[in-house]
Formats: structure tokens, sequence, C-alpha cells
């Protein structure tokens, strides 16, 4: 069933994320009472962090030659042009973001493992693809950006980052 373009599928997930774009770093993963960290790989980070930072923006921009059909997503939302233009830029070109549908199939594997292992959900399988929303608007992580928070650790990428970065 389709969800309206700002609610959330896992209103209840909190996530802090720490790291950095060259190394990855660790999560921590809130679903109620449990907490559960767990690392992070570089391409996991490259997939989270943009997701984060994307939840907390509202700007949409034409930068880079992106077309106006880009920046037509709801709130949270990054098309795959999008966050592949952010991983290649980020992560200095050190992740394939060519294998971005792979990076986000490892992403959502590391989440139905947490939740099965910590018993979070009856359906984790579920639950991951509802926490990392995909669909014709791109992609999202399906929770509040007031629960999403990002610790960005040196080395940044050249010329720093900002939020709203095509």
């Amino acid at each position: 069933m389709p969800h309206p373009a700002n609610s959330y599928r896992t209103p209840d997930v909190e996530i802090w994320l720490d790291g950095s774009f060259l190394e990855g770093g660790t999560a921590d993963i809130r679903c109620g009472e449990v907490i559960i960290e767990t690392p992070v790989s570089q391409c996991k980070f490259a997939v989270l962090a943009p997701l984060i930072i994307a939840a907390h923006s509202d700007a949409r921009t034409a930068e880079e030659n992106q077309s106006q059909a880009d920046n037509w997503a709801p709130q949270g939302f990054l098309t795959t042009s999008q966050l592949k233009a952010r991983i290649i830029r980020w992560t200095q070109e050190t992740v394939n973001a060519g294998a971005l549908a792979k990076h986000v199939y490892r992403v959502r594997e590391l989440l139905e493992l947490l939740a099965d292992g910590h018993f979070i959900t009856p359906d984790p399988h579920a639950w991951a693809h509802d926490l990392l929303e995909s669909g014709s608007r791109g992609y999202r992580l399906s929770t509040p950006a007031r629960q999403l928070h990002l610790k960005l650790r040196p080395p940044l990428p050249p010329g720093g980052l900002q939020w709203n970065d095509p």
C-alpha cells in the first residue's frame, strides 16, 4: 500500500551514524527499548549518510546539470541520480556508485540481520525495506529527521560538505 510522501513507515526508529566517507564507521540503531551498535562499511556509510543529510534538508538544486525531473521528490528522498552523484563526490570516487542497488541491498541485509537477531519485529525483511524506503520517488530513510543523527569525521570531501549539496 502506498504511503503519503511525508508519512513514515518506521517512525519509532532512531539512527546515530558516526564515521567518514572514506573509512565507514558505526551506527547505533534504536527501535523501542532496543539499541544496537554495528560497524558500517564505507559503502554502507556512503548510502546512509546522504540519506540522513537529505532528511534534514528541504533544498533541491539544479546544480551539476540535474534536470527538473530530478528535483520533484519530497523531503528526505533522493533520486537515484542524486544519490549516485553524492556518493561519487563525497567518497572521492572510492565507492562504485554504479553498484548502488547492490549497496542498498547490503544496507537492508544488515538492517534485516540486526532486526532478526534482536527480535525487533516479526518480519525483519519488511522492516528493513520500510526503513530504507525506495520507489518511484527515489530512496529515503523512512523515519523523522529529528531521529536521524550524523557525526562526520575527517577526512571530509574536498571543498567540505554542505547540507544541501546536489
